[in-house]
């Protein structure tokens, strides 16, 4: 299902109007990892200079990260039973389609178990539709449903789907400025 994105803005005479209305540009779909697709709707910098600014990330992500200092309004899609058991071939497909796919993506920690990995970002994240389970470093699994808010600081984690539909989660990922 393609993601519609709806972008509004005020012209020179003070009028709101839509400026675009149509399919994200900027998706990648990731076929080793079973379906999975990320969307990114927008991109702008943090605190933005107007509410004019950003931009949609025309089709290409470049990197999976937003740069310093701004942010990646994204929306990706579990598959059901996400992450499925790999065998070293499986695993080291989806290594080498995440690479190509989404540069800047930091690389899983396989000693700290299937798809564990940790962004220098601060992730505010709604649950949409589906089930998601948030795995961390200690051991914990924490359910996430429709309409559950996640707020993400940087931390070592995984995402599971344990349902049987597709798990849909949506918000912003920010990164901070350097020091």
């Amino acid at each position: 299902m393609a993601v519609r994105v709806v972008v509004t803005g005020v012209d020179r005479e003070g009028v709101s109007s839509v400026e675009r209305d149509g399919p994200v540009a900027a998706e990648v779909p990731l076929s080793s990892v079973g379906g999975m697709v990320l969307t990114y709707p927008w991109q702008a910098a943090v605190p933005p200079e107007t509410v004019a600014d950003g931009h949609e990330p025309v089709d290409s992500v470049g990197s999976f990260l937003p740069p310093p200092g701004s942010l990646n309004f994204v929306e990706f899609v579990l598959p059901p039973g996400y992450p499925a058991p790999r065998d070293d071939a499986a695993t080291r497909a989806v290594i080498e389609e995440l690479t190509s796919k989404l540069p800047g993506l930091p690389p899983p920690d396989a000693a700290k178990g299937p798809g564990m990995h940790r962004t220098p970002t601060l992730d505010l994240f709604t649950v949409i539709s589906g089930r998601l389970v948030l795995r961390l470093d200690d051991g914990s699994e924490t359910e996430l449903v429709p309409g559950d808010c996640l707020v993400q600081r940087g931390t070592m984690h995984a995402w599971h789907n344990p349902g049987d539909e597709p798990c849909t989660v949506s918000g912003v990922m920010i990164a901070p400025r350097p020091s």
